[in-house]
């Protein structure tokens, strides 16, 4: 089972209904995620897990929680922690998903070559008491390789109950890390990552990967929420198309509508015609 669609210069984006494909994907094709350091998942197109941890030092109840899903079919990415902690004993709570699959072009006419760019868009919240010093509450990774390169966006997110900070260490290639939003509690940003694909090596092998870790550094809770989705696009150029070895990446998006026309306001109108 292949999926393909046309396109005519626009992006995928991701929404609608997320379902199960009962579909035997290609090798290296996987959905998986991991809770607190324990591997959770139904099966190798989409997967999810969730656990909490309960401990009493001290005579105090300290939790963790990590909930983790991924599904190749919405390519989407969602990852929720949380860690308490109380003076020197904390437990941290950690949650990630992975995306793996091969995406193979069809271009127009013969000795084509053309760009591809994949994207991946987080989304996340974080509350807590104010930090000692910026803490690590994500890192994400959008990377791939065509027959002629690599390419690798990786950020790194902090926050220090002010704000947020981050780093892009681990980042090669022709990609970009683009901050949407930044605010006290809320953080957005987009990774881009580019290839050059051709009639003859159309393929792209691509990894997506997001990790929450709610842990504090002072007495109190940290939430990780980057629940809101990781999620994936691919920008083609008109008259392109692609399939995937899984069969199914994102074929949970539905068409996108036709574009519409809306009527001209051409306020100069009436003078003309008095």
């Amino acid at each position: 089972m292949n999926y393909s669609r046309y396109t005519t210069n626009f992006v995928y984006s991701i929404f609608g209904i997320i379902f199960l494909v009962s579909a035997t994907p290609a090798l290296g094709s996987l959905a998986s995620t991991s809770c607190n350091g324990l591997l959770g998942g139904d099966d190798p197109i989409f997967s999810s897990c969730s656990e909490t941890n309960t401990y009493t030092p001290s005579g105090q109840t300290l939790t963790q929680n990590g909930n983790a899903w991924a599904s190749l079919s919405a390519g989407q990415i969602r990852a929720v922690a949380s860690g308490d902690r109380y003076f020197s004993i904390g437990y941290a709570g950690t949650a990630s998903g992975l995306l793996q699959d091969v995406i193979t072009i069809q271009g127009q006419g013969s000795n084509w070559s053309t760009n591809i760019s994949i994207t991946m868009t987080i989304d996340g919240t974080v509350t807590g008491p104010e930090q000692n010093s910026p803490n690590l509450v994500a890192n994400t990774y959008l990377s791939g390789f065509s027959s002629s390169e690599t390419s690798a966006a990786s950020t790194y997110i902090r926050w220090d109950g002010a704000g947020f900070s981050s780093d892009n260490t681990g980042s090669e290639g022709r990609y970009s890390v683009d901050v949407l939003a930044s605010g006290t509690n809320n953080y957005s940003v987009m990774l881009t990552s580019t290839f050059e694909v051709s009639e003859l090596f159309p393929d792209i092998n691509f990894s997506a990967y997001l990790h929450a870790t709610g842990g504090s550094q002072t007495t109190g809770t940290v939430v990780s929420d980057f629940g809101s989705t990781a999620q994936l696009s691919i920008i083609l150029p008109a008259g392109y198309s692609f399939t995937s070895g899984s069969g199914v990446f994102l074929s949970a998006v539905p068409d996108p509508p036709p574009p519409t026309s809306s009527p001209v306001f051409m306020p100069w109108l009436p003078l003309l015609l008095e």
